[in-house]
């Protein structure tokens, strides 16, 4: 749903699908305008090896990978193994990438701005089901959760993207 709204293809008005995809974004913790604009260079980068880096698992060509040093081979085997993308790569793009806007070489403060309004929003939100639920059920119920959520997140993006 905040996919398409954020192409503005879920409804016809883009105040709704602006509002739709903010609140969405609540729940897949990914901040709604932001994600918008990285993922409008992606699309227009996607598949162009010159123009690589927005919201791409990094991928090397031949050449580009047997001029790396053995070690630099090991990392880039590591980081683009399924195991290490889910168990790690989600939640760390999820919980700690997505909470600043820095992949933009010069975010607009409306940007800034907007991430630390949904940062606060996640605030609340989580803040509230910690209240509600007590820590312990927080930790058992809802961290794993989260974490799976991504895992797939990352598993269904590389998956679209790799194969």
């Amino acid at each position: 749903i905040q996919h398409d709204c954020g192409h503005g293809s879920f409804f016809a008005s883009k105040r709704a699908n602006d509002i739709t995809g903010r609140i969405v974004s609540l729940l897949t913790i990914t901040p709604y305008a932001y994600w918008r604009r990285l993922h409008a260079l992606h699309h227009t980068s996607s598949a162009n090896l010159d123009r690589r880096g927005f919201g791409d698992i990094t991928t090397l060509t031949t050449d580009e990978y047997r001029a790396l040093t053995p070690l630099r081979r090991l990392a880039y085997r590591i980081y683009r193994h399924p195991a290490f993308l889910l168990v790690i790569g989600g939640p760390v793009h999820f919980l700690l990438l997505q909470r600043l806007p820095l992949t933009l070489r010069r975010p607009a403060w409306e940007m800034w701005s907007s991430v630390m309004a949904h940062n606060l929003g996640i605030a609340v939100f989580y803040g509230t089901l910690l209240f509600l639920l007590g820590w312990l059920n927080f930790v058992v119920m809802v961290i794993p959760v989260l974490v799976a959520a991504a895992a797939m997140g990352v598993w269904l993006f590389y998956v679209q993207h790799q194969f």
